[in-house]
């Protein structure tokens, strides 16, 4: 505790050492005053505290009260949700961040995201929040991003003040499907007819169906797929049907399977003989 006095007479304002205090007029009998402090550390309990000032001199005892209300200092929270996204290589995904108010914090939160696999970028919209808002944090990936997971963090700044949350980010090898026929190769006398087995296996969990078609056929000859779309693990008859006048000949025909954007071919021989 530390202090100083200095006296004032009716006839003057004093200014005093507390800041912004000034003694008011008095009588002519002499004043005396002394500034006081009060520390406290942050182990100081949230609360408030009657504080009793006790003045003594010889024999003589006086004492004032006072209030000392210790509040919890303005903060923030922050958290991030969904806590894991998954996303192929290429592909983007998203994550909603969250600022709360503490204790009355007004500021703003400027947001951050680090721990991010190679070849991902992240974006913020908006890239500040206030408390009660949300921000949404997107995560764009490469088709260079390597298969695995990481742990991002959301970092959240204002002024002094610093939080973070972690979300995972798992990225998985996009689901596909691989296209295959026997036999290689097969022979047909014009006017005849011959089949191949055609099947669809799931790559990473694929579950799509498959759509088939056929090209490269000779002059003359027609297909048929049966059924004319398969699902991962199934298989379909294509038929190859000739007339007359196919020319004799070999021919490499191209079997085409389609499920949205994946596209996968396989190839096999026709022989028309006499």
């Amino acid at each position: 505790m530390a202090g100083s006095g200095q006296r004032a007479t009716s006839s003057r304002r004093v200014r005093t050492n507390c800041p912004g205090k000034i003694w008011p007029e008095g009588s002519e009998a002499v004043q005396s005053f002394v500034c006081s402090d009060v520390t406290t550390t942050t182990s100081t309990p949230v609360g408030s505290s009657t504080l009793t000032i006790t003045g003594t001199s010889g024999s003589l005892t006086h004492t004032a009260t006072v209030t000392l209300n210790v509040t919890a200092a303005s903060d923030f929270t922050l958290s991030a949700a969904p806590s894991s996204q998954s996303v192929n290589p290429g592909g983007s995904t998203s994550y909603a961040v969250n600022a709360g108010a503490l204790n009355g914090f007004s500021g703003s939160v400027s947001l951050s995201a680090s721990g991010l696999p190679a070849g991902a970028t992240a974006s913020f919209n908006p890239s500040s929040v206030a408390n009660g808002a949300s921000s949404t944090l997107t995560i764009t990936t490469t088709a260079s991003t390597p298969v695995g997971s990481s742990t991002l963090t959301i970092t959240g700044t204002s002024g002094s003040l610093t939080h973070t949350a972690t979300v995972t980010l798992n990225v998985t090898a996009a689901s596909d499907f691989t296209l295959s026929a026997t036999p290689s190769s097969r022979s047909v006398k014009p006017g005849g007819s011959t089949s191949y087995t055609v099947s669809a296996a799931a790559l990473n969990g694929f579950s799509g169906s498959v759509s088939l078609g056929v090209s490269g056929l000779p002059a003359g000859a027609t297909s048929s797929f049966n059924p004319t779309s398969v699902t991962a693990g199934a298989s379909s008859t294509l038929t190859i049907t000739t007339t007359a006048s196919t020319p004799v000949g070999s021919s490499k025909l191209t079997i085409t399977g389609t499920s949205g954007s994946l596209t996968h071919t396989a190839t096999v021989t026709l022989r028309d003989q006499n």
